[in-house]
């Protein structure tokens, strides 16, 4: 009889546990993306300022935007 309680028992811990480890991956990729977000906006918003200001140049200059370079 003990032994079935403790199978039992033993069980539903492992799947508490399995289902505890889950969340704490889940809750630490949610931390990631929320450290991670606010250094993506910035880098995108230094590129594309960077692109910005030598478009602006470029057209002041008179030279072509964009050059291709065929071979």
């Amino acid at each position: 009889m003990l032994d079935r309680v403790l199978a039992r028992v033993g069980g539903v811990a492992l799947l508490v546990a399995l289902v505890a480890g889950g969340l704490v991956l889940a809750s630490l990729a949610v931390l990631f993306v929320g450290l991670i977000l606010p250094v993506l906006v910035v880098a995108g918003l230094i590129g594309a300022g960077s692109l910005w200001w030598r478009l602006r140049r470029a057209r002041q200059q008179g030279r072509p935007v964009f050059v291709v370079m065929r071979r």
